[in-house]
């Protein structure tokens, strides 16, 4: 017990050294002192180095982390019970991935060898330490902030775009449910949760279908997380515990991206209480790109589940619609092509055709669409191809997207993958590789994307947008014959024209049905 009081006592003791003791003094509070906010400056802690590195140290620091940025990392490693303490990073990593949280080599493993994390254990060590974290900061928001992810690191703090008028279509209706990120967000705001907190909130329903969309998807690597595994990043996010405060504080990713709503908690706060202030014009706004293609008999009504899904921007499934707020915040040209596209997919299940042996189905699911009743295996899974592209074609055009995420290269990829399949499937009788294909058009807005972007295009511009909701009605056999029609009266984009055997095997489908 007594070299248990003397450690910690001689511990404390070197984080409250004087300055000419090369300590910290005023720099940092004394353990039981409130942290101070702005108590020191870049001038005061480079008087304290004595050591030219350290010097260094304080200056690099300085071009990663402002001085709020540098307080908070600083007040964190002070708070630490233990200086080797911070270690447990290597912990919380391993664990995050065990969960289903990991990254799969997108973010590098930091802290597998849990000895190599410098300790802060007098002030040299202490600047060492903040800028080796500040340094794997710095790589994180680089990975995050790729284009690719379009992932908005920050807010931009501007208001929704205007709406002029009504929007036309009182037979389209779209409200939105804040409960289930309000849930969590209440909880961040709580000195200390509960494991049994956090699993409520993680079993509400919104949670429940975002997590089995994930796992339907098909794709996504193994571990993929359940109820228990979001339970428990929901209570690691809400913890005050500094080495979580500095995990959080690393990666806005982690903690399968409950750690983007916890530091940025007030800005999240703003933006819903001013989505709830102006719903009308959010759900208008919305509702008119639906309008564009959706049939005028068709009578739709839907709700929009705002939550946490890290890694996907949006799901819909065939009981609910949800959305992942932390994917485009305040992001408004990304948000409301995020939501109107996964919308659009619920309305899809109301206007599209299904096959004579699942038409007496009470609830249509997603599969339906895609399914024939063909006798040949290769044609129903040619069918399933083509139907793919239209849902995710035709809901890309009405979602809308930004000029340079289509490309002429993506959409010529597509085209070549669909010819790809048909020699799989009826020259190979290669199921394998057909699937194989299958998921390379489809995963991370892949090619099928772009391919049924572009068909959706042509076909409105020689029609007009709502030409996509009668083809719709009518399915994706009549949906790709209209693009042909149209690809034989503009002799301007021969690139796009399918192989023979593509057409032939399409008319072949045609004739079947």
């Amino acid at each position: 017990m007594k070299k248990t009081f003397f450690t910690v006592l001689i511990w404390l003791t070197c984080w409250l050294l004087l300055p000419a003791q090369n300590g910290l003094g005023q720099v940092l509070p004394a353990k039981g002192e409130q942290p101070l906010q702005t108590d020191w400056s870049w001038e005061e802690l480079l008087a304290r180095a004595q050591q030219k590195e350290t010097l260094a140290r304080i200056y690099e620091l300085q071009t990663l982390l402002s001085q709020e940025e540098a307080h908070f990392l600083l007040t964190q490693l002070h708070r630490l019970s233990a200086p080797r303490d911070l270690r447990r990073l290597s912990e919380l990593e391993r664990e995050q991935a065990q969960h289903g949280g990991g990254f799969f080599g997108i973010v590098p493993d930091y802290f597998a060898d849990p000895d190599s994390i410098p300790l802060p254990d007098n002030f040299d060590h202490l600047i060492e330490t903040a800028l080796y974290l500040a340094q794997i900061r710095q790589q994180n928001r680089q990975i995050v902030s790729d284009p690719a992810f379009q992932f908005p690191l920050t807010f931009r703090g501007e208001p929704l775009p205007p709406v002029e008028g009504k929007s036309g279509r009182s037979n389209l209706q779209l409200y939105f449910d804040f409960s289930a990120i309000e849930a969590v967000l209440h909880l961040f705001a709580l000195p200390e949760i509960s494991f049994q907190q956090a699993r409520q909130v993680a079993e509400q329903k919104t949670f429940r279908e975002m997590l089995a969309h994930r796992r339907n998807l098909g794709y996504l690597p193994e571990p993929l997380p359940d109820s228990d595994d979001l339970a428990q990043f929901i209570f690691r996010a809400a913890s005050r515990d500094p080495v979580a405060e500095i995990w959080k504080w690393l990666n806005l990713w982690n903690n399968f991206g409950l750690a983007d709503l916890y530091c940025q908690q007030e800005d999240y706060h703003r933006l819903i209480s001013y989505w709830k202030a102006n719903r009308v014009q959010l759900e208008t706004l919305l509702v008119r790109r639906l309008a564009r293609c959706a049939p005028p008999e068709v009578q739709f009504s839907d709700t929009v589940r705002i939550a946490v899904n890290f890694g996907i921007r949006s799901w819909a499934t065939r009981s609910s619609l949800g959305t992942n707020l932390i994917q485009f915040k305040d992001h408004y040209a990304l948000m409301l092509r995020t939501i109107a596209h996964e919308t659009f997919h619920r309305l899809q299940l109301k206007i599209c055709p299904v096959p004579s042996s699942r038409k007496k189905k009470q609830t249509r699911e997603f599969e339906d669409l895609l399914a024939s009743d063909f006798p040949d295996k290769a044609d129903r899974k040619f069918y399933q191809a083509l139907s793919y592209v239209m849902l995710e074609g035709t809901a890309t055009y009405v979602g809308g997207v930004d000029s340079s995420w289509i490309s002429p290269a993506k959409i010529r990829a597509g085209k070549a993958l669909l010819e790809e399949m048909v020699t799989a499937l009826y020259q190979g009788e290669d199921v394998d590789r057909y699937e194989a294909l299958i998921n390379q058009g489809l995963k991370s807005n892949g090619p099928f994307y772009a391919l049924g972007y572009a068909m959706s295009q042509a076909i409105a511009a020689r029609y007009g947008a709502e030409k996509l909701g009668r083809l719709l009605q009518q399915g994706s056999l009549a949906f790709f014959n209209e693009y042909l029609q149209v690809l034989s009266e503009q002799q301007t984009i021969p690139e796009l024209r399918f192989s023979r055997e593509f057409v032939t095997r399409l008319h072949c489908l045609q004739r079947q049905m």
